[in-house]
């Protein structure tokens, strides 16, 4: 399973359908929201297939102190406690707090980052949904921003990049 976000490749039509965590802390700020937390979930599926990805995303800290996400693809929400149904787009109920938006077609996918040692480290994710961009930055704690406001370029380097 490869969802291959590529600067060539067409991301239109990917859904974002949730955020899941446990804990998950929330907090609104104006118009923004900030979420927190250790281990993230994020749930995809390819509108036309409706087939699911998951991406799991863990911070980590690198000797010298910089922060860093890893990120597994997978079929399942593993590590979570969910359970199968037959209903389509709802293929696991997962059993953890979630986070989900009205507006979920995936418009543009960015991944910023920095190089050590001959490797590329992954610091933030940002994606854009229709009317509002959600930013993922590394830490032990993983820091979530939604927000409507179009972020500007990050400190660190574009690893990758999607457009419509």
């Amino acid at each position: 399973m490869k969802m291959n976000w590529k600067s060539t490749d067409s991301n239109n039509e990917w859904l974002l359908l949730g955020m899941f965590s446990n804990p998950l802390h929330i907090n609104q700020i104006s118009n923004d929201l900030s979420l927190y937390s250790n281990e993230l979930l994020l749930k995809f599926c390819k509108q036309k297939s409706h087939k699911l990805h998951y991406w799991r995303i863990i911070g980590a800290e690198y000797p010298d102190g910089d922060d860093f996400l890893t990120l597994f693809e997978q079929k399942d929400p593993y590590p979570f406690e969910y359970e199968l149904t037959e209903e389509p787009n709802q293929d696991h109920i997962i059993a953890c707090s979630s986070f989900s938006t009205e507006h979920n077609l995936i418009t543009k996918v960015h991944g910023y980052g920095f190089s050590k040692n001959s490797k590329e480290y992954l610091s933030s994710i940002v994606l854009g949904v229709e009317h509002m961009y959600i930013m993922i930055h590394a830490g032990s704690i993983l820091q979530i921003k939604v927000t409507e406001q179009e972020p500007g370029m990050l400190t660190d380097d574009l690893l990758f990049s999607s457009f419509n």
